[in-house]
């Protein structure tokens, strides 16, 4: 049976070397940042509506949306983040269920879908690639869906090791990192959701090694 996993995590505390390993590992990855960024493209109806509350101000001059001027709008103005949250959070979700519709589509003739528990599933030969959809969601405790995954995985690391990460791959000032930091839900509100935690402010080698038997736990459930 596939497995619904929500990696999340504050800003700068390495979801995305997570998910990329896990990817590398067999797990299909849905990367809810770059989902953001396509639901915006020119064209869109999501870039459409996000210019109707914003003007043009919102968009480059090659049309893209700026999102470094939209995040400094909706920086510190709640009302205003949320409109815009009410636009682009539902487009997020509808592009993450069809990714993961179509992933599920494509693991026809490898699994059988059967019911159990009052729960149906896709159940798969072993050896079968992509059992696990791993969801990269960065502001999961903020949007209230921690519900709808089977496992959550939330890394962490300390505030001044991720103010350090942000200010050099980022271009952020260490004003900016921990603002930004600030802005989003505490440890305590993403441990409070998390099956497992992570801290990732080790060695790179250890941090893989507690995922892999994180995920291999998830395989044996699911085989």
């Amino acid at each position: 049976m596939f497995s619904r996993v929500a990696v999340t995590g504050g800003i700068g505390a390495g979801k995305s070397t997570i998910t990329k390993h896990l990817q590398e590992r067999g797990a299909f990855v849905i990367d809810y940042d770059e989902v953001s960024r396509e639901i915006v493209a020119p064209g869109t109806d999501g870039l459409r509506r996000v210019v109707d509350l914003f003007g043009s101000e919102a968009l480059n001059a090659d049309g893209t949306m700026n999102r470094k001027w939209v995040s400094h709008e909706v920086f510190g103005r709640p009302d205003l983040r949320k409109r815009y949250e009410s636009i682009i959070h539902p487009l997020i979700f509808a592009d993450a269920e069809k990714q993961e519709s179509d992933w599920i589509a494509s693991l026809e003739g490898r699994c059988e879908l059967s019911q159990g528990n009052g729960r149906s599933g896709h159940y798969c030969k072993p050896g079968s690639p992509h059992r696990i959809v791993i969801h990269e969601i960065p502001l999961l405790a903020e949007t209230g869906i921690a519900r709808w995954f089977d496992t959550v995985i939330d890394i962490e690391a300390p505030e001044e090791v991720r103010i350090q990460r942000l200010v050099e791959s980022r271009n952020l000032n260490r004003a900016e990192a921990r603002a930004r930091i600030a802005s989003q839900a505490s440890e305590e509100q993403r441990r409070q959701i998390a099956t497992y935690v992570i801290n990732s402010d080790k060695p790179l080698q250890e941090v893989y090694d507690e995922v892999d038997r994180i995920y291999d736990k998830l395989c044996h459930l699911e085989g």
